[in-house]
C-alpha cells in the first residue's frame, strides 16, 4: 500500500508539472490562450557529418537559410540569448504573417554538440492585411545536435505550441 501511495504521489507531482511546462526543456507555462489548442511534435535524423560541421550549418541564429526561412530582419547581435531578435514572413491558408523570433538559449560544448532555443516574440503591427489573428498563440522551439561518434551526429528539433489550426499555404 505505501508503495502505490508514493507511486500515486510521484504521478500527481509529474502530472502537475507536465500542466505547467511545455516541455522537459523549457520553463514556459503551457497554458495556452482562448481559442489555441497545444500541440507538439518532435524530429530526429542521424546525419553523416561531424557535429563541428554541423554546429557550424545550424547554430547560427542570423543564418538560418537551411530551414527554408530567411529572416528578412535581424535586430540585436548574433548568437546572443535575450537579444538575437529576427523577422521572418510566414504563409499560411489564412494570410501572411510578419512576426519576431527572440534566441532565448544557445550553448555549444567542445565536440561541437549543441543546443539552441528560441521562441514566438509578437507579430509585427499591421503585416497581416486580411485581418485574420496569427496561427498561434506562441512556440518554443528546441534544436540540439549531438556528437555520436566519428561522423554521424544526431539532431532532434522539438516543436512546443499554442495552434490555432491554420496549415501552411505556398
Amino acid at each position: 500500500m505505501k508503495a502505490v501511495t508514493i507511486l500515486l504521489s510521484i504521478r500527481l507531482a509529474v502530472g502537475a508539472m507536465a500542466t505547467d511546462m511545455c516541455s522537459t526543456y523549457s520553463r514556459t507555462p503551457c497554458i495556452c490562450p482562448a481559442g489555441t489548442e497545444y500541440a507538439q511534435s518532435a524530429s530526429w535524423a542521424v546525419v553523416g557529418a561531424n557535429a563541428k560541421d554541423v554546429e557550424e550549418l545550424m547554430n547560427d541564429y542570423f543564418e538560418c537559410g537551411w530551414r527554408g526561412s530567411v529572416p528578412y530582419e535581424t535586430l540585436g547581435p548574433n548568437n546572443h540569448p535575450g537579444k538575437s531578435v529576427r523577422v521572418t514572413t510566414f504563409k499560411t491558408l489564412q494570410g501572411i504573417f510578419n512576426f519576431s523570433e527572440i534566441l532565448t538559449d544557445q550553448r555549444v560544448q567542445s565536440d561541437g554538440s549543441f543546443i539552441q532555443k528560441f521562441e514566438y516574440l509578437s507579430t509585427i503591427p499591421g503585416s497581416n492585411k486580411n485581418g485574420t489573428q496569427t496561427p498561434w498563440g506562441g512556440y518554443w522551439i528546441t534544436i540540439t545536435a549531438d556528437h555520436i561518434f566519428g561522423n554521424e551526429t544526431l539532431i532532434r528539433w522539438s516543436t512546443y505550441l499554442c495552434s490555432r489550426g491554420y496549415v501552411n499555404g505556398m
